[in-house]
């Protein structure tokens, strides 16, 4: 359950309903506090999604998201709770290419490790033998962000079926 704001009340409802019904593990998040990976363990969140952002413009909000990000998974680690970090390249100063680059995603991704990530979450970026170079590379599993331009079903069992054969352990949409 991928979304904003991961401490919301229908994304708490919505794992208790998912673990009530279904039994299956359930990551959920955006979250950044304690407080908010707290109320994901009450209903059964079997793991937290967390955002690493680069891109900032301000060197201060860039530091301030990291700090934040790295408490927050401490504390879920104390809790024994496993952490999903998305690495993303957002704000005004990525272009093009550094969003489509495999070396600039492998350096978001060692970050993320070194804070701590049990699992990352990834853009599908360069050409198949780089991003399966990048997978067999990363200590801890790599799953693909997808959907965000694929509209079609077919596209999406497409994205799926490419990333698992690059090595990706999964597929994550939101």
């Amino acid at each position: 359950v991928d979304t904003a704001h991961g401490h919301s009340s229908s994304v708490l409802q919505t794992v208790r309903e998912m673990k009530r019904t279904w039994g299956i593990d359930v990551i959920a998040g955006n979250v950044a506090t304690a407080d908010a990976t707290n109320a994901l363990i009450e209903v059964g969140a079997d793991a937290i999604k967390m955002v690493l952002v680069f891109g900032q413009r301000e060197l201060d909000l860039y530091a301030y998201n990291l700090e934040t990000v790295a408490a927050a998974i401490q504390e879920a680690h104390r809790l024994g709770m496993p952490v999903m970090l998305e690495t993303v390249l957002w704000g005004i100063t990525s272009t093009k290419e550094e969003m489509a680059s495999v070396e600039v995603l492998r350096h978001m991704m060692r970050i993320a490790v070194e804070l701590g990530a049990d699992i990352l979450k990834a853009p599908l970026v360069g050409t198949d033998d780089e991003f399966a170079e990048v997978v067999r590379w990363s200590p801890v599993p790599v799953t693909v962000l997808g959907g965000q331009t694929r509209p079609e079903f077919d596209s999406v069992v497409e994205g799926a079926r490419r990333s698992a054969n690059l090595g990706a352990r999964g597929i994550v949409f939101g």
